[in-house]
């Protein structure tokens, strides 16, 4: 989702290299490759704990996109930005507050993580970890797609987990 908008966001002159690839974990995903039911569709769901040992040289931030992308269409569950690399992580369940991370406007129509409810086997949830060479400061409105557009022009790598969401049993009230 990132890679495919690096190109159409850049500023004129010579062209970006491709973002380099990285390293993301999250002890939210279990063996099974589902999400735990702490980001099932209950009163209790978090964003997702995630993990990065190292990041390219040059991130001065980190962004992340969560999104579930299935039958019913693409929803967006969480987006979070300039997150500083050096701290190897984000811990889950991060409340939106005026000071970063910083959160954005998910697929609920609200700011911070909205619950993974009603998905089916066939969803794939994908969690883009960006590291960027600026920090970007956008407004807590601001739209995912728009978001996307902004990070484009600063990718310089990029980490992906693609797992499942939690088992209906586990997500659900």
């Amino acid at each position: 989702m990132l890679i495919a908008l690096a190109a159409c966001s850049d500023p004129p002159g010579p062209p970006r290299p491709a973002p380099a690839d990285f390293e993301v974990q999250s002890p939210d995903v279990g063996g099974d490759g589902r999400l735990s039911a702490a980001q099932g569709c209950n009163e209790q769901s978090r964003s997702p704990t995630l993990r990065w040992p190292s990041v390219p040289t040059g991130t001065a931030s980190i962004a992340v996109v969560v999104s579930s992308q299935g039958p019913a269409g693409t929803a967006v569950h969480w987006t979070a930005w300039d997150i500083d690399p050096t701290a190897g992580g984000i811990e889950g369940g991060v409340a939106p507050t005026r000071s970063p991370p910083l959160q954005g406007v998910t697929a609920s129509g609200r700011v911070g993580w909205t619950p993974m409810c009603e998905l089916t086997d066939e969803t794939v949830v994908v969690i883009d970890v960006a590291a960027l060479d600026a920090v970007l400061l956008p407004p807590p409105t601001i739209s995912a797609p728009a978001l996307r557009a902004r990070l484009g022009a600063h990718l310089i790598g990029l980490g992906r987990l693609e797992t499942r969401p939690p088992a209906p049993s586990e997500g659900t009230p």
